[in-house]
């Protein structure tokens, strides 16, 4: 069906959240395009929240998130797992250390917006935890909470895709936490009532299939 010229016209419309379309979706849609370059893509950024919206407004013929979604209308497909890591600067007494939870609970925090999956792993499991942890700055992208902690000022909780070329450069380090893990799961939405044609289920089968055993070294 690729040669068909029903195919050519127009742009699928995907929607990522911050961690997943910043640091996997420019990949894959360039190696999918390799592939089948008579299709295109038109990819917006934006939080788990917002992109659930945007599924039931049947805005969006697919999207990628790091957040859970509920809603009977959405069918979600899990498709990987992701670990989020405390981040520090280099020069923070807790870099490259393991600690215990509540050596952290006098930090400062630098973390992402509420609506973005990020944020709510950390507040389902580190904020009851710390007991109404100090949150001096919320940002609403990952590459912000990087460069504020790379700046010295405060720590912060992301995706390890998203901090480990800054990690090995020496720009940032990590706080492990001995008692404490922040595995969580990417998904594959899509609207249960939307026509799905076939470009988007080749589309989501390149998603769910893609490999990247070189992406993070």
């Amino acid at each position: 069906f690729i040669e068909n010229s029903c195919y050519e016209e127009g742009a699928l419309k995907i929607h990522a959240s911050s961690t997943i379309g910043n640091n996997l979706m420019p990949r894959i849609l360039g190696d999918f395009f390799k592939e089948f370059p008579h299709i295109r893509a038109e990819l917006t950024v934006d939080n788990t929240r917002s992109i659930q919206q945007r599924i039931l407004a049947m805005e969006v013929d697919l999207a990628v998130v790091e957040g859970s979604c509920l809603h009977p209308d959405i069918e979600v497909i899990p498709w990987r797992e992701d670990e989020l890591v405390i981040i520090c600067h280099p020069d923070h007494p807790m870099a490259g250390k393991t600690v215990d939870l509540q050596s952290l609970k006098d930090e400062e925090w630098i973390l992402r917006e509420t609506g973005s999956g990020t944020r709510e792993l950390f507040d389902e499991v580190l904020a009851a935890r710390l007991c109404t942890p100090n949150v001096i700055m919320s940002l609403n992208r990952a590459e912000a909470v990087k460069q504020a902690v790379m700046e010295g000022l405060g720590i912060g909780c992301i995706s390890n895709l998203a901090v480990w070329r800054a990690r090995n450069a020496g720009l940032l380090s990590t706080i492990s936490v001995s008692d404490l893990t922040l595995n969580r799961h990417f998904y594959l939405l899509l609207n249960r009532k939307k026509y799905r044609s076939g470009v988007i289920k080749k589309v989501s089968d390149f998603i769910l299939r893609w490999d990247d055993k070189l992406l993070i070294s």
